[in-house]
């Protein structure tokens, strides 16, 4: 878990004015760092497997219109991070080569989408559609996610309704042992971690309760 530190310090007023700018912006930075946003990534090659450079790649979120447009590097490889989650349509354009359209791609919370091209020779006007959708097994992050949707919610008889309950959907999550810190008000584990560490975000900021020693 990650957290922000003020350490006391003797100083002029000009100083602690330095010092809380500097506190606002380093928790802007973290608080960028969690918001909940998805990536999309992958390759451009040709019809002979070669990678093509420079190609137009241009990413759309079907929900606001948003369009975010990047180009491939050297090695045909494009990123696009920080995008809200939705439904987007991702095209690729490149001279010599048709445009190639792929639609329905939903993207979850922290996930990382790898999409790939390989262009069709022809006239840039012309474009290819297909429909597509993230790949379930995710090989271009180290992290692991999974999303309860709206008819979980619904459709789970939930003991209390409490949202933590949901949690035990989720594979590696096991309930607290008996008489532990958390064991009588929702803790659960993750992956064999202790239930206090675990940090909860709301809409991207974080709501995790701090534990204080006594």
């Amino acid at each position: 878990m990650t957290g922000i530190v003020l350490a006391p310090l003797l100083c002029t007023n000009r100083d602690k004015v330095k010092l809380i700018l500097l506190s606002f912006l380093i928790m802007g930075a973290f608080v960028r760092a969690q918001t909940p946003t998805a990536t999309i990534t992958g390759i451009v090659k040709d019809p002979s497997s070669g990678t093509i450079a420079g190609a137009k790649v241009q990413v759309r979120n079907l929900g606001t219109n948003i369009v975010h447009d990047v180009e491939t590097n050297k090695d045909g490889e494009y990123t696009v991070p920080l995008l809200d989650i939705g439904q987007y349509d991702v095209g690729v354009a490149a001279a010599g080569f048709k445009k190639e359209v792929k639609t329905g791609l939903t993207l979850q919370v922290g996930q990382t989408a790898r999409l790939d091209f390989t262009m069709t020779l022809g006239q840039i006007s012309d474009t290819v559609e297909v429909t597509t959708e993230a790949p379930v097994t995710q090989t271009d992050a180290a992290s692991v996610g999974t999303v309860v949707d709206n008819k979980h919610v619904v459709d789970i008889p939930v003991n209390g309704r409490q949202f933590y309950s949901l949690a035990a959907l989720v594979p590696g999550v096991t309930p607290p042992v008996q008489n532990s810190t958390l064991s009588f008000r929702g803790g659960f584990n993750v992956a064999g971690a202790s239930e206090v560490a675990n940090n909860f975000t709301l809409n991207g900021f974080n709501n995790t309760s701090v534990r204080r020693k006594r």
